[in-house]
């Protein structure tokens, strides 16, 4: 995921200094897919999600960015991630319904007849003990 981040904000960057443009995080997973096959084959032995949620964080990164720039409150530039930064990892995946459903701290199972699946939203943090 980091080294998505990384490569999202160098290419985001880049884009805009060479076109005068900003992108969105859609358009970055589309061409990262696109060099996976012959740049990075080793992204094939993670999971799809890990580039898609960092592609979308460093998005909303830079939609907070550019709000704080219109109503004059300081938000900093979006910051490569660095290896050992101690950060938040959140998202969303879904669970055959058989599984135990965890939603706002309640845990529950919805019946088959119900659902086949839900999304379960996780996030977590790191210790710092």
């Amino acid at each position: 995921a980091r080294f998505a981040y990384n490569w999202g904000l160098a290419r985001w960057i880049e884009i805009y200094e060479k076109e005068g443009r900003t992108t969105n995080a859609m358009e970055l997973h589309r061409e990262l897919n696109r060099l996976k096959k012959t740049d990075f084959p080793w992204m094939y032995e993670v999971s799809k999600w890990a580039p898609q949620e960092a592609l979308r964080d460093l998005e909303k990164a830079f939609q907070n960015f550019f709000r704080g720039r219109k109503t004059g409150r300081k938000v900093g530039h979006p910051k490569f991630r660095r290896k050992h930064d101690r950060g938040t990892a959140s998202g969303w995946i879904t669970v055959p319904a058989r599984f135990a459903c965890f939603w706002t701290g309640v845990t529950g199972v919805i019946p088959e007849r119900r659902a086949t699946s839900c999304s379960l939203a996780f996030v977590v943090r790191p210790s710092f003990s």
